[in-house]
């Protein structure tokens, strides 16, 4: 759970530019102690989640979301490891997305779009 945690703080951090340090001066709390919870090796406490909830601009939810239902190992279900991946796995694609949110150009932002759309096409399917 705590790994789940700091996965969905670390992956809202990065999608709203927001650096480690920045976020930890805003929570009132030391840059290790903010990298220890994106790592899932220090608990995140309610007060804490609910302050990260406020300085991210979440509902305090948010940070549940995708989280498995069982995560004992001797309950039946889905295995933690089995979660959708988030974090710096997303990264590449959140800079790309605020790339082309960034183009102001109505006609530029069309010709990106149909670019990627045209690179993602699978040519066997041809």
């Amino acid at each position: 759970m705590d790994l789940h945690l700091g996965k969905r703080i670390r992956a809202r951090r990065n999608a709203i530019g927001l650096s480690l340090e920045d976020l930890a001066q805003a929570m009132a709390v030391a840059t290790e102690t903010l990298l220890a919870m994106e790592n899932g090796s220090q608990r995140v406490g309610p007060h804490l989640l609910h302050r990260l909830s406020i300085v991210l601009d979440v509902p305090f939810g948010y940070f549940f979301d995708g989280m498995p239902r069982e995560l004992d190992a001797d309950f039946p279900g889905t295995p933690f490891d089995d979660c959708d991946p988030v974090g710096d796995d997303m990264r590449e694609a959140l800079e790309l997305v605020r790339a082309y949110l960034a183009i102001s150009d109505e006609k530029k932002r069309q010709m990106v779009h149909q670019l990627a759309q045209k690179l993602s096409e699978n040519p066997s399917a041809e």
